[in-house]
């Protein structure tokens, strides 16, 4: 259904270069077209702040926190995929 939000994180094999944590987001636009991002969400954060989202949702560091933002960004009918 739009507005549909999926979290997902997944550490990474402990033993490998690259250790931590790789995030995803599924959201469901009001189109009803699924939009999937993989962590490294900077370009995502970066059309939100062109499209004029508020400035105290853009707040926070971090990939859970860019998460959060994607999904109230894509529910309020923002393109997280290309600043305008």
């Amino acid at each position: 259904m739009p507005g549909d939000v999926l979290f997902e994180g997944e550490a990474n094999h402990h033993r490998r270069t690259d250790r931590g944590w790789t995030y995803c987001i599924q959201v469901v636009t009001n189109d009803g077209e699924l939009l999937l991002l993989e962590s490294g969400f900077c370009a995502a954060k970066a059309a939100l702040k062109a499209q004029g989202m508020a400035p105290e949702l853009l707040q926070g560091s971090g990939d859970i926190a860019a998460m959060v933002r994607i999904a109230l960004g894509v529910r309020a009918g923002l393109n997280v995929t290309a600043p305008d």
